[in-house]
């Protein structure tokens, strides 16, 4: 008689299939993510307000504040 459950080998080879086919989704979801903020930072920077420098300066000013106060 054969048990309804599928066999421990079996059970490892699919899972390793399925952490292998999530790697590459990851992967993949990462350099679309990557791609998406670097456009972001190219229009950005073309248009003259790098976001970065915007968060530098603002931080910079409030140092600024507290150590002369």
């Amino acid at each position: 008689m054969k048990s309804k459950f599928p066999s421990t080998e079996s059970m490892r080879k699919r899972a390793t299939n399925e952490l292998k086919e999530f790697a590459v989704v990851a992967a993949y979801f990462c350099l679309c993510f990557t791609a998406i903020l670097y456009l972001k930072a190219s229009i950005l920077k073309a248009e003259g307000t790098p976001q970065y420098q915007q968060r530098n300066s603002s931080l910079a000013h409030r140092h600024k504040g507290e150590a002369s106060a």
